[in-house]
């Protein structure tokens, strides 16, 4: 949607233009997204009872709320940013190139007011896309999967090291002093060996 195709009359508007449709579907007219803590309401029904949930991949790298927002048959628009690429597989997905914001906006805008053909079906597919692939089967499977090629690497005991100290020594040990002031915990020799 360019905007010559937005309707007039500034934000409240907009938003009011783009629950109508939604409402019209049986939705809200919501854009859900990855906000944190929302105030003991369940998570499923907030996501089942949106248009769209916005995956904007920051502080994720996996791809967890993208599958819970397609089991809630919830659309997703987004990016993957580092995790969760797979999920963009499944029907419902649209992914964006990466750090996209006015692009996002104009796409869920579209989606919210113009919907989709099939819309139902969409979403059915959707769930159903998800519980076929993430079953506790396939999940403790590939956990099994991963402990065992990781015990087949070679090591041995050592000290664990945070990516801080790394990139920068000073600055990554005392993050961890004060980490451990904080927890009361003793102090530990930090830093590169």
């Amino acid at each position: 949607m360019d905007a010559a195709q937005a309707p007039a009359g500034g934000q409240a508007a907009r938003t009011r233009a783009a629950r109508r449709p939604a409402q019209r579907r049986g939705r809200a007219g919501r854009v859900a997204g990855p906000a944190g803590d929302r105030g003991g309401q369940d998570p499923r029904r907030v996501l089942g009872e949106s248009s769209v949930f916005l995956a904007l991949g920051l502080y994720e790298g996996f791809g967890l709320p993208i599958a819970e927002a397609l089991a809630s048959g919830c659309l997703v628009l987004g990016y993957a940013a580092g995790g969760g690429q797979e999920l963009f597989e499944a029907p419902g997905t649209w992914q964006l190139p990466d750090q996209r914001p006015t692009m996002l906006a104009d796409a869920a805008l579209s989606m919210v007011v113009d919907g989709l053909p099939d819309e139902d079906g969409v979403r059915a597919a959707a769930r159903d896309w998800v519980a076929q692939r993430y079953t506790a089967q396939t999940a403790t499977k590939a956990l099994r999967t991963a402990v065992d090629e990781a015990m087949a690497q070679p090591g041995a005991a050592c000290t664990a090291v945070h990516p801080m100290n790394l990139s920068d020594p000073e600055l990554g040990a005392g993050i961890m002093r004060n980490f451990l002031r904080a927890f009361g915990m003793p102090e530990l020799p930090v830093g590169p060996r």
